[in-house]
């Protein structure tokens, strides 16, 4: 198992993916602005690429979310749900993340299924 991992340097924002049998673990961690997103473009990169069958994406430690993140979720979901009839679920969404992706309409798309973080 090959586990890669990203890091923005300018914020706090850490990205893991680990690869499963069937799926893609992606682990989001910290502040998701549009600094990070031109760092962590080779990370995302890779995901497209893969092309797995299912996105497990875990953004219960996600403190900041920008808009434009919406947009990679939009790309993975083209990808993963559109072209290659699979899943993306979103297992724990942090409520900065939720309000984000509800603005931005990601939480109406066919294929994509959200769930709330574990209540502490």
């Amino acid at each position: 198992v090959r586990i890669r991992f990203a890091r923005s340097v300018k914020r706090p924002a850490l990205l893991w993916a680990i690869p499963r049998r069937d799926s893609t673990l992606v682990l989001m961690r910290g502040e998701f602005d549009l600094g990070a997103r031109r760092e962590l473009r080779g990370e995302v990169g890779s995901l497209l690429s893969a092309s797995p069958a299912e996105i497990v994406i875990d953004m219960a430690g996600v403190r900041f979310l920008d808009a434009g993140w919406s947009g990679v979720i939009a790309q993975l979901h083209d990808r993963v749900v559109r072209q290659g009839g699979g899943t993306i679920r979103i297992s724990a969404v942090s409520p900065i993340a939720r309000r984000v992706l509800d603005l931005c309409g990601l939480t109406s798309l066919s294929g994509l299924e959200l769930a709330a973080p574990p209540v502490a």
